[in-house]
């Protein structure tokens, strides 16, 4: 699955699920908060290098307003969490 297909499968999930879990904050929120869905882009050559394959997330309303540079290492550390990058 390329980055744009996982893009709209992760938004047609996130759109009819109840709850989404915030990839900056890491807190489950009710479907009305959702302030972003974006594919993952690392910085890094050394991390893109890593990525096991695409990655899409969601951010909540109030993570929205966080700084991008603050939004961008939370996220980072989120998708490490879920194992998206090989050792």
């Amino acid at each position: 699955m390329n980055a744009k297909e996982n893009l709209e499968s992760f938004r047609e999930k996130a759109v009819n699920a109840p709850m989404f879990e915030c990839a900056c904050c890491g807190m489950a929120k009710e479907r009305k908060n959702l302030g972003a869905i974006r594919n993952y882009e690392p910085d890094s050559p050394r991390l893109r290098a890593r990525m096991v394959g695409p990655c899409a997330y969601a951010i909540c309303e109030d993570c929205k307003r966080i700084p991008s540079k603050e939004q961008r290492v939370k996220i980072t550390q989120f998708v490490a969490k879920q194992g998206l990058f090989k050792d």
